[in-house]
């Protein structure tokens, strides 16, 4: 992975998006988003992302749908879930779809920023 990766927000919650997207670009990082699953499918398509993050409730599908079409044709994104009240299930089952993490909103930025660090490293 190359030094600053290239980050997708995947959020119908702008306020999320907004938040993280902030401190990501502070330490100087690409970022885009995505309000629903099937613009999150273009983008991802469409670009190189080195990870995402996926809301586990989007308009259109849920986090771990998304997970699974994306997987179709990008096995090497690094997903990270992130839900307010999602069910356990759907948690499980992201984790087990190849998640790395599931964040639970609202969720600590610096957190998420150490948690994309870690990422890197890897």
């Amino acid at each position: 992975m190359q030094n600053k990766p290239n980050i997708l927000i995947v959020d119908d919650d702008s306020s999320v998006g907004f938040s993280l997207i902030g401190i990501l670009k502070m330490e100087n990082y690409k970022t885009a988003s995505a309000n629903s699953g099937k613009e999150a499918i273009e983008a991802i398509k469409n670009n190189n992302f080195d990870i995402a993050f996926f809301d586990i409730r989007l308009p259109d599908m849920n986090g771990v749908e998304l997970l699974q079409a994306v997987r179709e044709f990008n096995s090497s994104l690094i997903i990270i879930m992130m839900t307010a009240y999602a069910s356990r299930d759907l948690i499980e089952e992201a984790l087990q779809k190849g998640a790395v993490r599931c964040l639970k909103k609202p969720f600590d930025l610096p957190e998420a920023l150490a948690l994309v660090k870690k990422l890197i490293e890897k």
